[in-house]
């Protein structure tokens, strides 16, 4: 059948959008961008020719505009307004300069609502943020360079969304990217440096996943969280900063997690004032201004399956009331000690490796009180631990070996707990007691160690209860200098000197302790010696079970000993 013969001259259908083309130099359709926009219907395309544009643009329609030449080369400047203000329901804008000139509290581009494809465009903002993402907008940025903010180079905040990939942030006032009140937007391999600001601020009960950046150079810190913020911070490199490379704080929440965070001038990660994030399977190193992970002022938190080496700090310092959760970490040749717990502060530290530090392994002072359990201290360059200046904590079945001092040093009315550790092949003595330290040890074994496996000196008085003391370079126990001490209950054998020395005003209490197989006497008591030595079996030692000197005979009061 023929068709009639209107419908035999109607053009055929096409898909192709209408095309406006702008010219400032009159060869196109318009000379103005906006006077396109208003003249175009939804669904158009405005291809925009090199000039300088002094407008500001409002897109109320879906409509694409794209350059058509060299971004710098096309440019829109606005004074007075945003250069770009999208509150349609889709669009896309590509190949622009985009620059707000100043003259009011403006943006750069600010996105109302809806999805904005911004791709291949440089923002700038002499008023506010490059770019602010608002309310229910959920935009796609891609390849912009987004600079020279007077605020933030990008803002999204009232619960907006939105995805920003492979942009250059760089150069804003404030925060690369601020992320706030509840906005939860997704941020992917963008390069955000060299602010003068923070890097990523979330904050204010805001989310976001950020996501394999380059975050670095920046004059605050690589990543700040607070106020509630609980963002996931994942496979970034978050290096060179001038603060720390992440900052937790007031509350601040988040996953922090398979990062690369290292070379800042301050810590590779703070957590202060209620914070409690979660750090998993980061690389925190060679940070050089204080700690790899530093916990204060009330902070909190789960640190695990980390690897915390060469900072210029402890690889992780806990002070002023904090306490986090922090295990199976590998803590490693730090520039000082592996943990530092002070100044009121707890946690709990489990089954971390902490080798090769400079200093202790694991230091306490100042009221500090953690609980270690089943850590492995070992290769430092100083002691294992070292408690000192009242400082407190409970250390259970941590196996310590091989360190250049003792495995455990304690002084300065330090009081910790030991219980059921293995402190074996120091390079000096086992655990050493010195300066009014005090202590409980229980159920130990302390072997192998040059040095005494337990010595005691300097009106020093630990409980040592139930320990297996053998195999050391010299005498099981030595206790001098004016070093007291309660000894019950402990096997004390083949030891390469004496089981228990006692020297120089060393006057400790000994009960119910099995003391033989050594290589000299059970007991030596030499130079003004004292104590009370009651029911310990001191037979087979290699000289016998005695040696007090004429000095000592009258101060060391023996009863019921086997011999």
């Amino acid at each position: 059948m023929e068709r009639p013969a209107a419908e035999a001259h109607r053009p055929p259908a096409t898909t192709e959008a209408p095309r406006r083309v702008v010219d400032a130099g009159g060869g196109g359709d318009h000379t103005g961008i906006q006077a396109a926009i208003d003249a175009s219907g939804a669904g158009d395309v405005i291809v925009v020719r090199p000039g300088v544009y002094e407008e500001g643009l409002v897109v109320d329609k879906p409509l694409e505009i794209v350059g058509d030449g060299p971004r710098d080369e096309i440019v829109v400047r606005a004074h007075g307004a945003n250069a770009l203000l999208f509150s349609a329901s889709i669009g896309r804008v590509a190949g622009l300069t985009l620059r707000q000139a100043g003259g009011g509290e403006w943006y750069g581009v600010e996105v109302t609502q809806g999805r904005l494809d911004l791709e291949d465009c440089e923002v700038s903002s002499e008023s506010l943020a490059c770019v602010a993402i608002r309310a229910s907008a959920d935009p796609r940025l891609r390849h912009n360079l987004v600079r020279g903010g007077a605020a933030a180079g990008i803002f999204i905040y009232e619960g907006a969304q939105g995805t920003l990939e492979d942009n250059e942030v760089t150069d804003n006032a404030l925060a690369g990217v601020e992320i706030k009140g509840g906005a939860n937007p997704t941020l992917r391999r963008n390069r955000i440096h060299d602010g003068r600001g923070g890097g990523v601020f979330v904050h204010t009960g805001a989310q976001g996943v950020i996501d394999g950046n380059d975050i670095f150079g920046n004059a605050f810190s690589g990543v700040s969280i607070t106020l509630g913020a609980n963002p996931t911070v994942r496979r970034n490199r978050i290096h060179d900063g001038k603060a720390s490379g992440v900052f937790v704080y007031d509350d601040g929440r988040g996953v922090i997690e398979d990062n690369e965070i290292f070379a800042n001038a301050f810590s590779g990660v703070s957590i202060k004032s209620g914070a409690s994030p979660t750090l998993r399977r980061n690389r925190i190193y060679e940070n050089v201004g204080a700690a790899g992970v530093l916990v204060y002022a009330g902070g909190g938190g789960v640190v695990e399956d980390n690897e915390v080496f060469g900072n210029g700090g402890a690889g992780v310092e806990v002070k002023e009331g904090s306490a986090p959760t922090v295990r199976r970490n590998r803590i490693r040749d730090g520039l000082a000690g592996g943990i530092f717990v002070h100044t009121d502060a707890r946690g709990v530290f489990e089954d971390n490796d902490i080798s090769g530090n400079t200093f202790s392994g694991v230091s306490v002072k100042h009221g500090g009180d953690p609980l270690l359990r089943r850590n492995r201290i070992h290769d430092g360059r100083a002691s294992g631990v070292f408690v000192y200046d009242e400082g407190r904590g409970t250390l259970e079945e941590n196996d310590i070996f091989a360190n250049a001092f003792a495995g455990v040093s304690i002084k300065q009315h330090g009081d910790p707990v030991l219980r059921r550790n293995r402190i074996t092949e120091g390079r000096e003595a086992g655990v050493f007691v010195y300066k009014e330290g005090r202590g409980t040890l229980e159920d130990n074994d302390i072997s192998g160690n040059v040095g005494a496996g337990v010595e005691i000196k300097e009106a020093s008085d630990p409980i040592l209860r139930g320990n297996r003391i053998r195999n050391g370079r010299e005498s099981g126990v030595s206790v001098h200098t004016d070093g007291r001490g309660t000894l019950e209950d402990n096997d004390i054998a083949d030891n390469a000197s004496a089981g228990v020395s006692i020297s120089t005003g060393g006057n400790p209490t000994l009960r119910r302790n099995t003391i033989n197989r050594n290589g000299s006497r059970g007991i030596r008591a030499v130079d003004g010696a004292a104590g009370t030595v009651e029911d310990n079996d001191l037979s087979d030692n290699a000289l016998g079970a005695f040696e007090v000197d004429p000095e000592s005979e009258g101060t060391v009061r023996r009863a019921r000993n086997q011999e």
